[in-house]
């Protein structure tokens, strides 16, 4: 009984990737929209409620069926900003790792500008997480909690998609994962 279950999904994988395999080939990569630029001496003022402006809400009607993908990542690409910003990550997130839930630091992508990739229906509010400086415990870099103090400047840059499926979505974010080795966050869902 089991085998013939385990046969049927193996089946169902394989119908459901082949079909993905064909959106795919026929997707025209969406224009990224950005990169729109932040200075983390600015988190928690007005700029970051303009800032947060630039990006869809996804509570509209019209934001049905959509699906963004975003990367965050540093402006100066040096070792040095790198080495500032991931110090005092890992210090953040392990001092206050209670009462904020940090995204993970990968130290295997530790010469990367880029930060985090990510995906979300609403993205203000998604990337509002991200700049939070408030407890929670949602999955984010929580940058409002621990990174004011550097002279850092951050970009980020997402693609739209429109009534795409969520494995086709779900695919080219673990690819643009896999392309940017971002230093924080993890690949695939949850």
């Amino acid at each position: 009984m089991i085998e013939a279950v385990f046969g049927d999904a193996m089946t169902a994988a394989r119908e459901l990737l082949d079909k993905t395999k064909m959106e795919l080939a026929a997707l025209s990569c969406p224009k990224p929209t950005g990169p729109f630029r932040f200075h983390l001496h600015g988190l928690g003022n007005k700029g970051e409620t303009e800032f947060l402006a630039n990006f869809p809400g996804g509570y509209a009607k019209a934001d049905r069926g959509t699906d963004h993908i975003y990367v965050f990542s540093l402006v100066d690409g040096s070792p040095a900003a790198f080495a500032s910003f991931s110090q005092l990550f890992e210090v953040a997130r392990q001092e206050n790792n209670k009462e904020a839930a940090y995204c993970r630091f990968i130290k295997e992508h530790a010469s990367t500008t880029t930060l985090y990739v990510g995906r979300s229906q609403k993205l203000r509010s998604r990337i509002a997480q991200h700049l939070d400086a408030k407890a929670g415990r949602t999955y984010a870099m929580h940058m409002g909690r621990w990174a004011k103090e550097l002279d850092l400047e951050i970009a980020v840059s997402f693609i739209t998609f429109r009534n795409r499926s969520d494995t086709l979505v779900q695919a080219v974010e673990d690819g643009l994962w896999m392309a940017l080795e971002p230093a924080l966050g993890k690949h695939g869902r949850k």
